[in-house]
């Protein structure tokens, strides 16, 4: 809900709240926008848009594709309503973890599908996510450990904890790839060391 009290006059305002009603009508289940209308919707403490889409998206594959476009395209549409004086509550600890889930659900995925491929594109995904947020702002002693980074939703510490969980998880999967010896598949798990590797410097750039 925006703050001004005076009607809002915005078309991307009117936009949004388009968005937000086909999600809880069920006229669309593109991930951009159940992503932008559980932003919206939860600023405006409407929790009903919030439970459908949480109904709408138990697959990991959805889990992972919504905290995706939340953490990115959400992130821009706010910022573009700021630009026009609407701006939006902050967003609760709950979804920041629910988001972060569903990355590591999509991850986590690659083990049951044993889809080398699509675990490559999720880890470019992620490091596009974290990638944002060391971009956003100077980690070091710049940015305290539990404040939005801005260029996503995250903190400093979700941040660091994400690329650690993201580590872990995906090394189950280089052992698969690399004992299914094909050469495609080689060239994926060089795929896959070369972004984990610039994961893990976005990790270790960051200070707590």
């Amino acid at each position: 809900m925006s703050d001004l009290q005076d009607p809002i006059q915005s078309q991307l305002w009117d936009r949004v709240q388009e968005i937000k009603r086909d999600v809880y009508e069920g006229k669309t289940n593109s991930p951009e926008e159940r992503a932008i209308a559980w932003r919206v919707a939860e600023s405006e403490g409407d929790s009903f848009v919030v439970e459908k889409i949480k109904g709408d998206v138990r697959l990991p594959k959805d889990r992972f594709e919504l905290a995706d476009k939340f953490l990115s395209e959400a992130k821009e549409t706010e910022d573009e309503l700021a630009q026009e004086g609407i701006e939006l509550r902050p967003v609760s600890r709950d979804t920041k973890e629910y988001m972060i889930e569903g990355l590591l659900m999509g991850i986590t995925e690659y083990k049951e599908n044993n889809n080398p491929h699509e675990l490559a594109h999720r880890l470019s995904t992620i490091l596009s996510i974290v990638s944002r947020a060391a971009e956003g702002v100077g980690f070091g002693n710049y940015a305290s450990d539990y404040g939005d980074l801005g260029a996503t939703y995250l903190s400093k510490r979700q941040v660091k904890e994400l690329c650690e969980q993201v580590n872990f998880i995906a090394l189950f999967g280089f052992v698969h790839v690399m004992n299914k010896g094909s050469e495609e598949n080689i060239s994926v798990y060089e795929e896959q060391k070369a972004t984990l590797k610039a994961i893990n410097s976005v990790s270790e750039s960051i200070v707590l």
